[in-house]
């Protein structure tokens, strides 16, 4: 199956979940935070939350945390000072996802730890089910609707540096279509650009980015065509040329002159 299919798994789910969250709680998708996904597990589903630290530091490094269903739901997460708080906040979500998707299975049980340590590897149906629950885990934590106020002031939202890399990889690619090598690129110029312009295309290109679609698909892409869309935009500055190179990397390498779409995910 492709990329795609897992993607539009975990957007179904982690969209029930966010609008479970917004009316519990009457808050709208913008303000939701991963702890308002733990309240929900707490409050509505008794789902018991516990911390756990291995005696043995290799356990501590490897493992991050289990799912028991059941009667008596519980999450364990690994609380050792190797585990960053960051990626704790994530396990928590993560086995919270596992919960939500199996919850009306009267025939899931989950795991725990010492099923871990004893099963040596994933079966490929396990590896699609982390491949799913990880994205879906990534998107309640940066929803659609707060990812673009998380890119303007460049928040974490809780989240590591590598889980919010892979969180606007993949919305660049699956949700704007952009392929994800040239995904990659910009996000890596947002994240780790040399200078302030070159950090800030990103949220230009995503809140604009229909305008940004239109404007190119009509007129050829040139410095003067780009300042004259800033212009347009109202953003009150010429684009500096390391949006220009941004831009153009979305484009077919082979073909410069091509539409924006051309070189976009089919």
């Amino acid at each position: 199956m492709k990329d795609g299919f897992y993607y539009n798994c975990a957007t179904h789910t982690a969209d029930n979940i966010l609008n479970e969250i917004s009316s519990t709680y009457q808050i709208d998708l913008l303000n939701i935070r991963w702890k308002h996904f733990v309240n929900l597990l707490k409050e509505k589903y008794s789902v018991s939350i516990e911390p756990h630290v291995f005696n043995d530091p290799n356990l501590n490094a490897r493992l991050a945390g289990v799912a028991m269903l059941g009667n008596y739901p519980l999450i364990q997460f690994n609380n050792s000072i190797m585990q960053s708080e960051e990626r704790k906040h994530f396990t928590i979500v993560h086995e919270g996802v596992h919960f939500f998707r199996h919850k009306d299975d009267p025939n899931a049980e989950g795991e725990a730890f010492t099923d871990i340590i004893e099963n040596s590897a994933y079966s490929p149906e396990e590896q699609a089910e982390e491949l799913i629950t990880n994205q879906t885990a990534s998107i309640i934590m940066l929803n659609n609707s707060a990812l673009l106020t998380c890119m303007q002031n460049r928040w974490s939202y809780g989240m590591s540096g590598s889980a919010l890399f892979e969180r606007l990889v993949n919305y660049l690619h699956f949700n704007l279509k952009i392929k994800s090598e040239s995904a990659r690129y910009l996000v890596g110029r947002f994240r780790y650009g040399d200078t302030v312009e070159a950090c800030g295309f990103l949220p230009i290109l995503t809140t604009n980015f229909d305008r940004f679609v239109d404007w190119f698909n009509d007129f050829p892409l040139t410095g003067n065509m780009l300042d004259e869309l800033y212009l347009n935009l109202g953003l009150g500055f010429e684009a500096p040329a390391s949006h220009w190179y941004q831009l153009n990397h979305i484009f077919s390498k082979t073909n410069p002159n091509a539409s924006i779409a051309a070189n976009m995910q089919k």
